[in-house]
């Protein structure tokens, strides 16, 4: 009833909108229509509700079918796409118009068969992937929370019909559009899109000739342009264009709030986390591992300099066995590339990757996060000679062949440093003593050594500046965090 309902107001809005109107009525229209989709609103509402009792029920498939869903379909498709409301009620109605997964896969072709009008998944498919608004809003740079609600439900419906036969629906020529509507972070709008490319490689779709991937406006011009002089033509993607791609700024931020509680596999549903808008590692290890082929000519100095390596490096606290794999690998990858290459600061990347490696005594082994962090701020001061804490680091790794993981590498020297540059010694401890503390094996370290008294012992004295004072109460409440977590586990 709520469909049919549905179908008849859409249908009536549709025509009193294209009906000539004097400027008398103008005002007129315009109250109706926006009364119109206010009910439109509570029917919708009505629909979720309705929606999420029968997936509960034992069967639940074909309940909307025949003719009533094919004009439904039609007239959501034509007038309603850009209503985050009415796709996101269409997406829940998918497997109650095609039959639930499960009853096709013991049903076979008679569970897909039975009960469907005109507007077969194939139909429905290509209706969406054809529509002009839908290749606007999923290219489109969602600037207003309204975009990102339309590209979130059309992302959602995308993934609903495809479902219903991935075998027949995933087609080689959705992938660049869905590689320029990603932006590789882990949005729940992204992780949809990311699942999407999982499921289309898993159904025969050939992504070799799209690797290495490129993502967002830069996937988008190179595609346009393969469209406009030929695939045969056009000079494959080169190893150092996804490398360009990646803003450092967000991937040093993303290093420092890595996931990892993240699994390596994409999920269907999207995984709540801290920061959605990092760059998702389900998207970057792979493309890393790919990019650092022994049969690639990569340029190393510039994967150290966007802070690729800072990234890899932080890979290795994650929970996820797979997850940290990849981070060997790629650390493994880097290394061959690093021993052929030349620049001046290779010396020093290397050296940090050994002392990084005879700290690691089992295969795929979970470093602390504290030390990761440690490694990955010294990989982003490894092509800067320039600066103070440069000599500083530089002298502990060749004194230290390799990293106490039950300790807090320089904490004594920087906390209580006599140099002139005291303050921005201080400061960089601070600041990873704040951003290591994150799990309960970090904050053992951080007990055993008294890190909160010594910090805050230094707290009101002239020793420190404003700024370190702040980070001694950030370091407080991380640690009276952390301590309540590990209390609990």
């Amino acid at each position: 009833c709520v469909v049919q309902r549905l179908t008849e107001k859409m249908m009536m809005m549709e025509v009193e909108r294209h009906r000539p109107a004097g400027l008398e009525e103008s005002s007129k229209s315009e109250s109706r229509e926006r009364r119109e989709a206010e009910e439109e609103g509570e029917m919708l509402d009505q629909g979720r509700v309705l929606v999420k009792h029968i997936h509960q029920l034992p069967s639940c498939g074909d309940l909307v079918a025949g003719s009533l869903w094919d004009s439904f379909v039609t007239v959501a498709l034509r007038t309603r796409l850009s209503s985050p409301q009415m796709l996101g009620f269409l997406a829940s109605l998918v497997p109650l118009a095609y039959g639930c997964q499960e009853e096709q896969q013991q049903e076979g072709a008679r569970a897909k068969a039975r009960g469907h009008g005109d507007v077969t998944p194939e139909v429905m498919c290509s209706m969406l992937w054809s529509h002009p608004e839908f290749t606007h809003v999923m290219c489109s740079a969602c600037d207003t929370s309204h975009d990102k609600e339309k590209k979130a439900g059309l992302v959602g419906l995308a993934l609903a019909v495809v479902r219903q036969d991935p075998g027949a629906l995933c087609q080689d020529s959705h992938v660049p559009l869905l590689l320029s509507a990603y932006s590789a972070s882990l949005t729940s709008t992204d992780q949809g899109i990311l699942y999407l490319l999982s499921l289309y490689e898993g159904n025969g779709v050939q992504m070799g000739k799209y690797k290495p991937f490129l993502w967002g406006q830069a996937a988008l011009d190179h595609f346009n342009l393969k469209e406009e002089v030929g695939w045969f033509l056009r000079k494959r993607i080169s190893s150092s264009k996804p490398l360009e791609v990646l803003d450092p700024s967000k991937l040093s931020k993303s290093a420092r709030d890595f996931p990892f509680e993240l699994e390596i596999e994409p999920a269907i549903t999207a995984v709540d986390v801290e920061n959605p808008e990092c760059y998702d590692p389900r998207f970057l290890l792979p493309l890393f591992y790919h990019l650092l082929d022994p049969g690639n000519l990569v340029d190393s100095r510039m994967f150290v300099d966007v802070g690729c390596l800072s990234y890899v490096m932080a890979s290795l606290s994650s929970f996820c066995e797979g997850v940290r794999q990849y981070g060997y690998c790629c650390l493994s990858r880097l290394w061959k590339h690093l021993e052929s290459s030349k620049f001046i600061e290779k010396p020093q990347v290397m050296l940090l990757m050994e002392v990084l490696r005879n700290s690691v005594s089992t295969s795929n082994q979970r470093l602390p996060h504290l030390n990761t962090a440690f490694v990955s701020r010294v990989a982003e001061l490894a092509l800067h000679p320039e600066r103070h804490l440069y000599l500083v680091i530089n002298h502990f790794m060749l004194y230290k062949p390799s990293l106490d993981l039950k300790d807090i590498p320089l904490f004594m020297t920087l906390l209580h440093s006599s140099s002139p540059q005291h303050h921005q010694e201080r400061t960089w401890l601070l600041r990873l003593l704040t951003e290591g503390l994150r799990c309960g094996d970090d904050y053992t370290v951080y007990r055993k050594r008294r890190v909160l008294p010594q910090v805050m012992s230094l707290y009101g004295t002239s020793a420190v500046d404003k700024t370190s004072q702040i980070l001694c109460v950030t370091e407080v409440c991380m640690d009276l965090n952390t301590h309540r977590i590990s209390f609990w586990n």
